[in-house]
Formats: structure tokens, C-alpha cells, sequence
């Protein structure tokens, strides 16, 4: 089947609407309407310097149970549209693309899906919850730097960001955590030398009781090395 390296999409119809679609199998033209199209299950794309952005002319195959864009050059976002395919998708692999923008809401509704590969791409922002995309594992969302969110270990900020603290951050936080530490501890440390030193000055009795402790210790010490 004669191929091209780049993808201009195709029409393709809803309904009851006949649209057609020309492919070229070994130099041989056929047309292939929309309603056959519906028939198909699987597409393997994956590997063929694909570029441009996800056409969500795709996403009109709701027969689809496979969809493997893998080892392109897709750019631009995943099509919003991609969760029309909820029904039937069980399989949707567009790792190693340049792919960027958000993960859609919308892939929420795709509740047949068991397996599922975003990885080596440039997504960002917030992994959809409260549905199977946190059934799967890191592996599926691996190397796309921001993104955030369970399953990742990556916590999202205030903006849905990825809010993952540095190296430098981390120093930072111990310094000032050591710094709070000696400025709590100074304070009581010198009132209590300058109490107890005013204990020494002002009775005569505790003075005397110190001073006794110190010279009955230092005898015990001297007694132990002899």
C-alpha cells in the first residue's frame, strides 16, 4: 500500500452521510465510504514519520478497538474528541511523539481501556481523576516533565502544575529549618545559664552544694585512672 511521511487527513462522514476516502494498495485506486470505515478495529500507524498534529478525524472510528500512533511526529494536542471512543477503544498507544498540552477530560470516558501509553511525549498539567487513567501505572505517563498527579509522585500546585521540589529547594528548606531550630533553642539556653548563674550569686547554700558536687566529681575521676 503506497504511503506518504506526512498526514493531511481525510473525510470522514456521521450518520447517514456517504463520504469517501481514497487509499492506494500496490498503485491500485479504491474508494472506501464512510460506513465501511466504521468496520475498522485496528490501526497501526506506529513507525511511519508521521507529522502534524492527531487528526480527530480519527476519532469518528468508533469501531477502533485499537489505535497505535506510536514512534512519530505528531505535535500538538491530543484531539478533545478522543473521548467519543469510550465505547469500544481498549487499546491506545501515542508514545514517543512530541505531543504537548493536557491529557482531555474527556479520555475519562474511555472505560474500556486496558492499555494505555502518553510516555516520551511533552504533555503537562494535571492527570484527569476520579477515573481509570489512575488504574494505570507510572509507566504509562512516564517522561512527560509536566505532568502531575496520582499515579505519578509528581504533586500538581495551585495551577495544575507539576510542583515537584529541586534540589536547591530541599537545601533550602533545611537551612531554614536549622535556622528556626537555633533561634528557638538560643533564647532558653542563655536564660537558663543566666538563672542559674544568679542562683550561685545570690545563695550562699546552693553555691556551696555546687562547688562540693564539682570537687566530689572531679575526686571520682582522678579515682578511676589511678
Amino acid at each position: 500500500m503506497a504511503t506518504k511521511n506526512t498526514y493531511r487527513g481525510f473525510p470522514l462522514g456521521s450518520g447517514n452521510l456517504e463520504e469517501t476516502t481514497q487509499l492506494a494498495p500496490k498503485g491500485f485506486g479504491s474508494e472506501y465510504s464512510s460506513n465501511l470505515l466504521q468496520l475498522v478495529t485496528m490501526l497501526d500507524l506506529s513507525e511511519k514519520s508521521l507529522s502534524g498534529e492527531i487528526p480527530y478525524e480519527l476519532t469518528r472510528l468508533l469501531g477502533l478497538r485499537f489505535l497505535i500512533l506510536s514512534r512519530n511526529c505528531f505535535t500538538g494536542n491530543i484531539p478533545e474528541e478522543i473521548g467519543a471512543m469510550g465505547l469500544l477503544l481498549e487499546s491506545l498507544d501515542l508514545s514517543r511523539n512530541q505531543i504537548t498540552g493536557v491529557i482531555p477530560q474527556s479520555m475519562s470516558n474511555l472505560t474500556s481501556l486496558s492499555y494505555l501509553d502518553l510516555s516520551y511525549n511533552k504533555l503537562s498539567g494535571k492527570i484527569p481523576t476520579g477515573s481509570q487513567l489512575q488504574r494505570f501505572t507510572e509507566s504509562s505517563y512516564v517522561s512527560n516533565d509536566g505532568l502531575c498527579g496520582p499515579p505519578l509522585k509528581e504533586i500538581c500546585g495551585r495551577e495544575g502544575s507539576s510542583d515537584t521540589p529541586t534540589t536547591e529547594d530541599q537545601d533550602g528548606d533545611e537551612n531554614a529549618t536549622m535556622e528556626l531550630f537555633y533561634l528557638a533553642v538560643a533564647p532558653g539556653f542563655v536564660l537558663g545559664l543566666a538563672g542559674f548563674c544568679a542562683v550561685l550569686v545570690f545563695m550562699d547554700s546552693w553555691k556551696i552544694a555546687y562547688f562540693r558536687f564539682i570537687e566530689d566529681t572531679k575526686d571520682r575521676l582522678l579515682a578511676c585512672f589511678h
